[in-house]
């Protein structure tokens, strides 16, 4: 590749150079390496080793053996060396013979040759290896030819060795693991394998041929059992590998496969070994064709013996009883031979001399030679401690010693577990303790780089080198290291300055508790590159000790920092380097969540820094102007000059970005991109109109799947891979150096799922098409499959590259999320000091330059002089233009920089450019309406659309500029035309009138543009438009858009012209249309809501086309009628009805006939829709007597007016009562209202309806949900129909759900259920409150009118709010027309669905949903674990449930707790006893559970729906909760519970109030002999948190030797969690008189620190009887 910087585009010829050269495309090292072949057959008959029964020599040679090697060098440096021979094995004398003559021949240390053995049972033996083998003496002519043999092979071995080195040629390396599967594990109980095949292959550096091959696969070579000479399936592999790369030498050895063998075994038939051998050959061949990892580094070899004991030796005479009784051959021989020894005078082994060698790669591969037949225990626990993908376990080298057990073979004993001693002529077996002795020595040989950290499951982090071998892109592109630790550590966050540095954020703490007090450790650094050849080669601390730094931004001569709470200003005053400026710009932001702060603050093309809420946002403090802004759940922008801030659309968790043409896009953890196509600067203007949201983005749900690599770290709550659930850094690429096909195309970081996504983007209007790229249909623009790779931001690069960060964690995921039982086994902050930048690139396809032509200038824009960086915002790259902006914005403005910006506008070739220059020139206030007008006559659309928006100051004054602005009210695309339509909002002019008119009316076809000029209608403008727009043919007339005229003119308008502005409209309402009755209905609304009690000179046309409109209504009583007739009538109505020279037209149109004409229709006469219509129309009236009206004729209604009438009387307080009164009289019975509605009086915001609700409908007594679950457990055994249950299901569910195009959709999507468990589907219809969905709680909203509205809230905007009801009954109220809106703690699904089904009806329910969403799961008990809190609450309460699997479901699921402890006591009542104590075993195993695991974000939501709300009582199962949970969780696992629940308070002041009551409560509970003593034992420990001097002595009160056991252990327990110094004296003094459990406490809690301890030490020095034997042992331990 060409290693040179890209240069950024600009025009004018400047050439700017990025900072960084290549640093990641790793160049292949060229070794110096040697390969050679000896044949080591003899031609003489031998006899092989391996198999006992063997009694003859060879009888031929079916396949020729060698000794293969291969020498690796660099430089002159000695060679690493290994040989690979055919043998069973050679012993550790003759090794050591071989490495001498090759000291001497090629001066050769000894640590760098290594001799494996392929272990063929079909090669010669060898003297000293396994003599026993045959359990007889070798015949003396037998011997003969051993000994010859043994000494030739010697010979040949250092032949082919020496071949290797003297033929050193250059190669590269390059290491890669495959899988082959014949082998098995031989033992009889059976046991692991392994199928590993690693495989080093050197190629020619130019030609890329294969010159050799090194491999070695775990399994004996005992696949041939004849007596011929053949080197087995370990010869075939060799022999094939060679056919498969001709010229090249394949080396083939053996890995830990001692008690593994082939899985097809044959005496002789010599095919099965070629199969075997041709499958490793082909395995070879496969990696050779796919990427490996290149072997690069210093060379370096280890070489060190250690002592392996045997046990003790059997006596002489033990040994003679060996070899005459026992009845094993083999051991009889042996017993024999060492008895000879002795004879002879010898000494016997008594431990093995065990060498372990180690070769050095640099820190790219390690290899380990183990020595003898080691097992595959081995392998498998060293390369779960040392990275699997960078080392290489090879056994059966440098010495055939005996078999290597590990300590589990030793413990099972048999073969290959001792029983194989006498073979290897040794006297007895190894002693235990071996495993770890040569698995520590390999410990010491390997360097500390190549071992796995603790608590990452195996998973060994890479280097950055082998890092970026693990990155996939596409083929054109490359991916390079920018920055690696140490220079960088846990980044998540960068930006570019504008001196070449590169500013990165720092978030070490991630992983900690969002409200845990710690050390902080984030920092923010500043990278750079001091000596100009490209790299960063320096990192100096600008800000340290922040908590949780989630973004930087350069602003003038400081970086912006954003640090929740806060956004922070640090400055370099003194020039060291190092902030000693750090203030708070802006505070308020949340921060209960980690991984939703505030962030991503962006350079906005209007001249203002955007910036990510972070889901959550907050009431904002802006610390230079000393004001709050109400910035909840909204993004902002911000200027950090003046300290303005002010929310704008979009509502982002974690990455906000712009395009070029300055369109907004965000994402949440679970969405990959989000548009946000309004702006609430326009929207919000108008407050009496609706507006519609533009849905932002479209594209299938193909847009949104990933493609991760296979494995990724995942546990028990993480979401299924291939979805979104970690979602973050979005950035928009504004480049076109990856591509045409790239630039403004979205790039989103997944890194649970270990990839950066990319949506292809295409303007449709006034929103997005997103698509995927042609080349990524079922791919991923990049991926690795390094499982510590966290890629969490991305970002244009000032040189066209996309840069990504990877914050380098083994855990990504919140420890909130992952199950105790795994927490417990991780290092949540593995990964700690990592952290890598990378950059994506075009791959060049010229050479590389020489280094010194490929050092670039850095990039550096400190030095330009504003002209040159005007010239800048010319470049192609977006982060280039802004950065220029944001730097021309800091400076005063020039009448020569303006021109040049002037003349960028005109001629500048980028349309993006010319919006820079438009921008800059607006907020230097020097941009002029010639500008402006050449901006205007653009040919690109976003050019324009920014000329119309910063043209608005003008619009006024500059006629020509209005006209051109108007004129473009026409334009060809609709976003301009929105423009248009907005802007024109800001005149106060009246030439805009005949534009906007046009703009709302059916002539436009697009909404939002309609949409647009509606929302500019103001009071200067209104009324001028409500004539131009009824001037205009009816069949241009929008209704809706002249009903929202006409609201806004008489709503805003003059007073005095508001009889004005209703006379406008006489002829459209005078009229028979029923658009004539809306828009007289628009018309009286707004007139009655603008007057109040005034009293207006109405005209007397509109007075009686008013009257007569009514007259006509009563007569015709339509629906459209009815809605007119049906109002209630405020003062304008009432004056426009009456006549002063007609007093019968009073009485004529009054109330009283109006009502009666209305009640004509509420008759089974008239058809359904019209009953309801007229239904509805009384209902508006708000009469008193409408109520009585509708109540007396609910049984002559059809089933749609009865519904109708009880959602109108239900939805006002003072009906609900007349309803409720009405039911408890008898005069209507109580199962006329459905589980719906029962709930929503049953859960009423007025306590009043709550109680006559309880009372009327007989629920005061009812059962619990758990009862009534109890109670129908029945049906989940009843035979079930789906048939059945569908007709169930339209009656009972079909209302909010929809399933089979039948109902509607209300509630969530029951086919897109996943759980398909009956016991939950039970739970959710009878308990729907026990979990309640965020998204599917119920709202109610009070209007000024005094109505109630209730439903889901299904779309809101800065003007108006959405309800959606059961039944899909829709609610659209105006903000400013809402007195109140609550969201209730319950879910919109109703309670009580019971009273409407029997058993039976409730199986065939869930027999049919369940059919509904696919293959129907049984209705048997024994289910797998429930994973979601739904599911488990219920689950905790099923009695039938072990205990110990209730107890799994509760640690499986952290993160839950309180969720679970929420569906735990969603409906317990104080004065139900019964079922709290039926649950509180529960609750309070729950609550434990959490107070162990201490997460800050469980504790605090656990206190949140445990601590009584105001003026409420301590509940027994919420002391349950707090005392005997969450306190004593917290004390078993060492902390101080006064000490997390401060902090918990701090960060959350609004539950202090609570906790404070909630202390006095539970002193009173403490001392209550009404409550249950486990109970007060609870209060007891919230009692020990309160105020030490109020607590102590309260406490101190129950010590005593009379005190019950568990108020006494609640006391001691409780003293023992106040960090007092008086409490060790107060617990001694208690001793005596306490229980023994209670005693051992005590003791626990005096050894909790070292004060206490040293007094318990003295006390007990004093009184010896103070403490028993085993207390005293307890107090000595340390």
């Amino acid at each position: 590749m060409k290693m040179i910087s890209v240069c950024v585009k600009t025009c004018a010829s400047l050439l700017l150079l990025f900072l960084l050269a290549p640093a990641a495309v790793v160049a292949e090292e060229v070794y110096q390496v040697g390969f050679a072949k000896v044949d080591i057959t003899p031609d003489y008959p031998v006899r092989l080793n391996g198999f006992g029964f063997r009694r003859e020599e060879s009888e031929g040679v079916s396949q020729s053996v060698f000794a293969r090697a291969m020498a690796i060098s660099q430089t002159d440096a000695p060679p690493l060396v290994i040989v690979a021979v055919d043998s069973l094995g050679v012993r550790l004398p003759q090794v050591d013979r071989i490495a001498e003559q090759l000291k001497q021949s090629h001066g050769l240390p000894r640590e760098n040759f290594a001799l494996t053995f392929s272990h063929s049972h079909c090669a010669p033996k060898v003297n000293g290896a396994s003599d026993n083998i045959f359990s007889q003496a070798i015949p003396p002519a037998h011997q003969k030819h051993l000994d010859t043999y043994s000494e030739e092979i010697i010979g040949l071995i250092v032949q082919a060795a020496a071949k290797a080195i003297d033929s050193r040629q250059p190669a590269t390396l390059h290491r890669s693991t495959g899988t082959v599967g014949f082998a098995k594990n031989r033992r009889p109980m059976g046991g692991p394998t392994d199928h590993d095949l690693p495989t080093l292959i050197a190629r020619d550096p130019n030609t890329q041929t294969v010159r050799g091959v090194y491999v070695s696969y775990a399994c004996h070579c005992v696949t041939l059992r004849f007596n011929k000479i053949s080197g087995d399936w370990a010869g075939y592999a060799a022999e094939g590998i060679e056919r498969q790369f001709p010229d090249s030498i394949a080396l083939v050895s053996i890995g830990a496969g001692s008690d593994q063998n082939p899985i097809d075994m044959s005496v002789d038939d010599v095919s099965i070994a070629q199969r075997q051998g041709a499958e490793i050959a082909s395995e070879v061949k496969r990696l050779a064709e796919t990427k490996a990892l290149p072997i690069s580094g210093p060379l370096s070899a280890q070489l060190q013996r250690i002592a392996l004991p045997l046990n003790p030796l059997p006596s002489r005479e033990q040994f003679a009883e060996l070899a005459e009784k026992n009845s094993n051959v083999a051991v009889r021989y042996n017993a024999t031979t060492q008895l000879a020894k002795l004879d002879r005078g010898e000494s016997l082994l008594t431990e093995i001399d065990y060498p372990i060698q180690t070769f050095l790669f640099g820190d790219s591969l390690c290899m380990s030679f183990l020595a003898g037949e080691v097992c595959v225990d081995y392998s498998i626990r060293l390369k779960s401690e040392i990275d699997s993908k960078r080392y290489w376990l090879n056994t059966y080298s440098n010495d055939f010693c005996s078999y290597i057990p590990s300590e589990r073979l030793v413990g099972e004993g048999g073969y290959g577990g001792g029983a194989e001693v006498p073979y290897f002529a040794l006297p007895t077996t190894l002693a235990a303790g071996l495993e770890q002795r040569i698995v520590d020595e390999v410990h010491r040989q390997v360097p500390d780089e190549f071992v796995i950290p603790e608590g990452v499951q195996g998973v060994a982090p890479k280097s950055p080198k082998d890092a970026l071998q693990s990155m996939r892109t596409h083929d054109d592109l490359e991916i390079e290291l920018v920055a690696a630790e140490p220079l960088v550590r846990d980044p998540v966050a960068i930006d570019f300055g504008a001196d070449g540095s590169l500013w990165v954020a720092q978030m070490s703490d991630y992983g900690r508790g969002v409200y845990e007090k710690f050390e902080h450790h984030g920092q923010v650094r500043r990278l750079s590159d001091t000596t100009g050849d490209g790299q960063f080669d320096k990192a100096v601390t600008f800000v340290d000790g922040l908590r949780f730094p989630t973004d930087v931004k350069v602003w003038r001569d400081g970086l912006l920092i954003c640090d929740a709470p806060d956004i922070l200003l640090a400055r370099d005053t003194d020039g060291d380097g190092v902030a000693d400026s750090v203030d708070k710009l802006f505070s308020g932001f949340e921060i209960v969540n980690a991984q939703a702060r505030v962030n991503s603050l962006r350079w906005g093309i209007d001249n203002w820094i955007y910036g990510s809420c972070g889901l959550f946002g907050g009431k904002i403090l802006s610390h230079k102007t000393g004001q709050t802004h109400n910035i909840v759940g909204r993004d902002f922008r911000m200027n950090p000059d003046t300290g303005e801030i002010q929310a704008v659309a979009g509502r982002t968790q974690q990455g906000r970005s712009q395009n070029d043409w300055g369109d907004w896009f965000g994402c949440t953890n679970s969405s990959l991109l989000l548009h946000y196509a309004s702006d609430a600067r326009y929207d919000s203007r108008n407050a009496l109109v609706s507006l519609p949201t533009p849905a932002g983005l479209s594209g299938g749900a193909e847009t949104r799947r990933l493609f991760p690599p296979e494995e990724l770290v995942q546990f028990a709550l993480s979401g299924a891979s291939g979805n979104a659930t970690a979602a973050c850094g979005l950035d928009i690429y504004r480049d076109n150096q990856l591509g045409e096909e790239y630039l403004n195309n979205a790039f989103t970081c997944e890194p649970v799922n270990q990839l950066v996504h990319r949506s292809v983007l295409q303007p449709t209007g006034i929103d997005y098409q997103v698509s995927r790229g042609e080349n990524e249909t079922e791919s991923e623009f990049l991926t690795s499959t390094d499982r510590w790779f966290r890629p969490v931001q991305a970002r244009t690069g000032p040189d066209g590259s996309l840069w990504v960060v990877d914050m380098y964690r083994y855990v990504i995921e919140h420890s909130r999320w992952i199950p105790q039982a795994t927490l417990a086994e991780l290092d949540v902050y593995a990964g700690q000091s990592m952290g890598r930048i990378y950059r994506v690139r075009p791959k060049s396809n010229q050479p590389a330059a020489p280094a010194s032509e490929a050092s670039p200038a850095p990039f550096d824009l400190t030095g330009k002089s504003d002209l040159q960086l005007a010239t800048l915002l010319k470049s192609s790259n977006g982060t280039v233009r802004d950065l220029a902006h944001q730097m021309l914005f800091w400076n005063s403005p020039s009448d020569s920089v303006a021109d040049q910006l002037r003349a960028i506008v005109a001629e500048a070739p980028l349309a993006a450019s010319r919006i820079h220059a438009i921008a800059l020139l607006s907020a230097w206030q020097t941009l002029d309406a010639p500008t402006l007008l050449v901006a205007l006559a653009n040919t690109h659309d976003e050019v324009v659309r920014h000329g119309i928006h910063f043209a608005e100051p003008m619009l006024d004054d500059d006629a020509a500029l209005r006209d051109a602005v108007i004129r473009h009210a026409a334009h060809a695309s609709p976003r301009v035309r929105r423009q248009v339509a907005w802007s024109l909002g800001e005149l106060q002019n009246a030439a805009a009138i005949p534009a906007l008119t046009a703009l709302a009316s059916k002539s436009e076809t697009d909404r939002y543009v309609r949409a647009a000029a509606i929302s500019s209608l103001n009071p200067n403008n209104v009324s001028s438009m409500l004539a131009a727009y009824v001037a205009l043919p009816t069949a241009q007339q929008q209704p809706e858009s002249l009903q929202q005229i006409l609201r806004t003119a008489i709503r805003l308008g003059d007073a005095e012209a508001i009889d004005g502005s209703a006379s406008q409209v006489l002829p459209a309402i005078a009229n028979e249309a029923a658009s004539a009755n809306r828009l007289l209905i628009e018309l009286l609304d707004s007139a009655d809501a603008r007057i109040g009690n005034a009293t207006i000179a109405w005209t007397p046309e509109l007075k009686l086309t008013v009257q007569q409109a009514h007259r006509r209504a009563i007569e015709t009583l339509d629906p459209t009628a009815l809605a007119l007739l049906g109002r209630y009538r405020g003062a304008a109505t009432a004056q426009l009805l009456m006549s002063a020279d007609e007093p019968s037209v009073g009485e004529e149109l009054s109330i009283a006939n109006v009502l009666d004409a209305i009640s004509e229709r509420v008759s089974a006469r008239y058809a359904a829709p019209l009953q309801v219509a007229a239904i509805n129309a009384l209902a508006k009236t708000r009469h008193p007597d409408a109520a009585e009206l509708m109540l007396e004729r609910y049984r002559e209604v059809s089933a749609s007016a009865q519904t109708a009438i009880l959602d109108n009387l239900i939805a006002r307080n003072d009906w609900s009562l007349t309803l409720l009164d009405t039911i408890a009289e008898g005069d209507l019975r109580a199962n006329i209202l459905d589980a719906d509605r029962r709930g929503k009086l049953l859960s009423h915001a007025d306590e009043t309806i709550r109680q006559r609700a309880k009372s009327a409908l007989e629920m005061a007594g009812s059962p619990s949900r758990a009862a009534i679950i109890d109670t129908f457990q029945a049906s989940l055994k009843l035979a079930s129909d789906v048939d059945r249950g569908r007709a169930v299901f339209r009656k009972q569910c079909s209302a909010c759900h929809r399933v089979e195009e039948h109902g509607f959709v209300v509630g969530p999507d029951l086919t897109a259920l996943t759980n398909r468990d009956p016991q939950w589907m039970l739970s959710a219809i009878l308990d729907p409150n026990r979990e309640v969905d965020a998204r599917y709680v119920s709202w109610s909203a009070l209007s000024e009118d005094g109505r109630v509205v209730s439903g889901l809230v299904v779309e809101e905007n800065a003007a108006m709010i959405r309800l959606r009801e059961s039944g899909g009954k829709e609610h659209e109220l105006l903000r400013d027309s809402i007195e109140q809106l609550r969201a209730s703690d319950r879910s919109l699904m109703p309670e009580g669905l019971e009273k409407d089904m029997t058993p039976q009806d409730v199986s065939d329910l869930i027999a049919y949903v369940i059919h509904s969403i696919g293959t129907p799961a049984p209705m048997a008990a024994d289910q797998p674990l429930p994973r979601q809190a739904h599911q488990i609450a219920p689950f905790l309460l099923d009695e039938s449930q072990p205990i110990q699997r209730r107890q799994q479901a509760i640690d499986q699921r952290p993160g839950m707790g309180p969720a679970i402890l929420n569906l735990l006591a969603v409906d317990l009542r104080a004065d139900d006893l019964a079922t709290q104590y039926k649950r509180i075993p529960w609750i309070w195993r729950v609550a434990l559970a959490i107070g162990r695991r201490s997460d800050d974000g469980e504790l605090r939501d656990a206190l949140a729906s445990s601590l009584p709300s105001s003026d409420q009582p301590l509940l027994d199962w919420q002391a349950v909760v707090i005392g005997g949970g969450l306190i004593n969780g917290l004390t078993q696992i060492g902390q101080w519970p006064s000490d997390r629940i401060a902090a918990i308070l701090d960060a959350d002041p609004t539950l202090a109030p609570r906790w404070q009551q909630t202390l006095a409560m539970s002193a009173a509970m403490a001392d209550d002999d009404a409550v249950k003593k486990g109970t007060r034992y609870d209060a007891l420990r919230i009692v020990a948190l309160d105020d030490p001097e109020k607590a102590i002595p309260h406490l101190k009160r129950y010590l005593g030797a009379d005190v019950d056991g568990e108020l006494q252990m609640g006391a001691v327990s409780g003293l023992a969690d106040i960090d007092a110094p008086q409490i060790g004296a107060l617990l001694i003094e208690s001793l005596p008189g306490l229980t023994p459990r209670n005693r051992q406490l005590a003791i626990e809690g005096l050894l909790r620190t070292p004060n206490r301890r040293d007094a318990l030490e003295s006390a007990f020095a004093k009184n010896a009887k103070l403490l028993t034997a085993e207390e005293a042992k307890q107090l000595a331990q340390p």
